[in-house]
């Protein structure tokens, strides 16, 4: 099983398609299929079952699949502890988020370590929590970050930071003279103002009849959301179900729903607007945002030096790009 071979496989396995895998290795479909024909041939079974579109792994192409794994595993192992030896002169770091993570936390983390380490090619991988995690446990990550529960036998789990969940309602909203004295604006969440630690809690049944929009993208913010409506034993009219925080906010804005909303994305999303906040009342509204990495598996030095430079910017309250 050759590098080539592994990486050509597993770009199928990632774009099911014979057409897009193609594309994206630079090279013609027809010279693709034969090379997938060429390893079927040379192992003496179909590996691909090219019937089905998207196209699916077979008994033997799962088996195949899941070696080319930890063939891969090991070769990036070997490279990484060559690397490692060269005084990262040479070397990866794989990082796994979700994209709000990505998008609003790790910008300037990774800035920081690309000025230190220029030759240490970087990736980063967006997906689901449920994705990252199963990256960083068969070795394709090297370093996730997440909010999540992530098992501690198989992970090592550090929590990077706290975050709280806010309930963003646009401005104009009924109950907004009603429950003025609760109100808080991003300036306050912003800048930690003697207003946000005194302003009260409101409940969120306070907010029954209002329409909810949702953000389902696998975080842990999610499960939060779900829990603290069960708590309150709300079950709201949801006016939209999206994966992105960045339309979650923008809906919220144009007054077609409200939304819990996590002051990560209020304080580093860069938003030009900003609706009214509102701090509930509930052990649901608390998240850890966690840097995972996989028990007893060796840890590159680019890995170590990355998560040093994470964690100054995290203490020094710095994640950010602006500001």
């Amino acid at each position: 099983m050759t590098e080539q071979q592994i990486h050509y496989f597993l770009t199928l396995v990632e774009e099911k398609s014979f057409s897009k895998a193609a594309k994206r290795l630079y090279v013609t479909q027809p010279s693709f299929s034969q090379f997938i024909m060429k390893i079927e041939n040379q192992l003496g079974a179909k590996l691909i079952d090219r019937k089905s579109s998207p196209v699916k792994l077979t008994a033997a192409g799962e088996a195949y699949y899941q070696a080319a794994l930890q063939t891969k595993a090991i070769h990036d192992n070997l490279k990484n502890r060559i690397a490692d030896l060269e005084d990262l002169k040479y070397g990866t770091l794989r990082i796994g988020t979700t994209p709000f993570r990505g998008s609003t936390l790790l910008s300037k983390s990774v800035y920081q370590f690309h000025k230190e380490y220029p030759t240490v090619a970087i990736s980063i991988f967006e997906g689901t929590v449920e994705e990252v995690s199963h990256g960083v446990q068969n070795g394709e990550i090297d370093i996730g970050i997440a909010s999540g529960e992530f098992d501690e036998q198989v992970f090592h789990v550090e929590v990077l930071s706290g975050e709280k969940l806010y309930l963003a309602v646009p401005d104009g909203n009924r109950l907004s003279d009603q429950l003025a004295e609760y109100r808080i604006t991003a300036d306050d969440i912003l800048h930690n103002t003697l207003r946000l630690l005194k302003v009260p809690d409101c409940s969120i049944s306070d907010f029954q009849q209002e329409s909810f929009i949702v953000f389902e993208q696998g975080e842990n913010i999610t499960r939060l959301t779900a829990k603290l409506l069960a708590e309150a034993n709300l079950q709201p009219t949801i006016s939209l179900r999206t994966r992105n925080l960045n339309t979650v906010m923008s809906f919220v804005l144009a007054g077609m729903g409200i939304a819990l909303i996590p002051d990560s994305f209020i304080k580093y999303g860069n938003l030009r607007l900003h609706p009214s906040y509102y701090s509930i009342k509930s052990r649901y509204v608390q998240n850890e945002i966690c840097l995972i990495m996989r028990k007893n598996r060796y840890l590159t030095k680019a890995a170590m030096m990355y998560s040093q430079i994470l964690k100054q910017l995290i203490s020094s309250g710095t994640w950010r790009v602006y500001g």
